[in-house]
């Protein structure tokens, strides 16, 4: 790899470490102090580290792998850059998530 791929790929890898660090700690400091709950049952660390948990292992479903897969090789097809092609779908099962924890807590 190129100097500047490899520049590109440390600013994705950076990028995501930076939403996982913003999701732990919207869970341990701003969701779990709050000490939610759904009726009886109580939201805290372990429902969220159970949505983190699953949130990852749905990113590797082989229906994602083989939608990067796809995109990929049309790109390549097309002899257009594929370095940015992987990073969205896991992005995006990471976001959701995120999203959700700070949307369900109360004000």
């Amino acid at each position: 790899m190129s100097r500047a791929e490899w520049g590109r790929a440390a600013g994705m890898a950076a990028f995501i470490i930076a939403l996982h660090v913003t999701e732990w700690f919207t869970l341990v400091a701003i969701v779990a102090p709050e000490h939610n709950s759904l009726g009886t049952m109580g939201f805290g660390i372990g429902i969220g580290v159970s949505a983190y948990t699953l949130g990852m292992r749905h990113a590797f479903d082989a229906d994602h792998i083989a939608a990067i897969d796809n995109t990929t090789r049309k790109l390549m097809d097309e002899s257009r850059p594929t370095g940015d092609v992987a990073i969205f779908l896991p992005c995006s099962a990471l976001l959701c998530p995120a999203l959700q924890e700070s949307v369900s807590s109360p004000p």
